[in-house]
C-alpha cells in the first residue's frame, strides 16, 4: 500500500475518547499544506493527538505550524530513519 493508505485511527480499549491518528505523508519534505490537511482529518474524527512518520525532512514553516496548532492538537513527528531497525 502507499503511505497515504496506511493512515491509522486507534482508540484506547477502555476509553473511546482517548484517540490517536497516525499519518504517513507521501512528501519527501513535509510542508504546511499536508499538516493542515491532517488537522482537518483529525477534526472530522474528533481526535486531538497524532503522530506523523515523515520520509526525510520537515520545513521550518511546517514545524512552526505544528507549534501554532499545539493548543488544539498534539502532533508529534518522527523520521523513517529513526524508526527503522
Amino acid at each position: 500500500p502507499s503511505r497515504g493508505q496506511m493512515m491509522l485511527f486507534v482508540e484506547h480499549s477502555n476509553n473511546q475518547g482517548d484517540q490517536l491518528m497516525v499519518f504517513f505523508p507521501e512528501e519527501e519534505k513535509l510542508g504546511v499544506k499536508p499538516i493542515k490537511s491532517f488537522c482537518d482529518e483529525m477534526q472530522k474524527n474528533n481526535c486531538s493527538r497524532a503522530i506523523m512518520v515523515v520520509k526525510h525532512s520537515i520545513t521550518p514553516f511546517a514545524k512552526q505550524a505544528i507549534q501554532e496548532m499545539a493548543e488544539n492538537y498534539k502532533i508529534e513527528y518522527f523520521f523513517d530513519s529513526e524508526l527503522l531497525v
